[in-house]
């Protein structure tokens, strides 16, 4: 399991650092969009080797997300999924 610093943006439009941890950045992605207080993920960082997860747009917009997350029925299969996963470098 990794941690990453994410820099997330608020309901306030106030930009913050969370750690979170997790197998892979899907998960990490699924980690956040749980977390109804952000909108927005500026930036993820890996702690062990401090490596930048290059975003393939400015911001990750987390209410889209949700609204595919409610589409979910199986979260055990999503979990699965989530966690086996190999790590990409570019995330949408």
């Amino acid at each position: 399991m990794e941690s990453y610093l994410v820099e997330v943006i608020d309901e306030e439009h106030e930009s913050c650092v969370i750690i979170n941890f997790a197998e892979s950045i899907q998960e990490l992605v699924d980690n956040i969009v749980c977390m109804d207080q952000f909108v927005f993920i500026k930036r993820i960082k890996r702690v062990s080797d401090n490596e930048e997860i290059k975003l393939t747009k400015d911001v990750i917009d987390l209410e889209d997300l949700r609204m595919y997350r409610l589409l979910i029925e199986d979260e055990v299969s999503l979990r699965q999924t989530l966690t086996d996963t190999e790590e990409e470098q570019s995330i949408q």
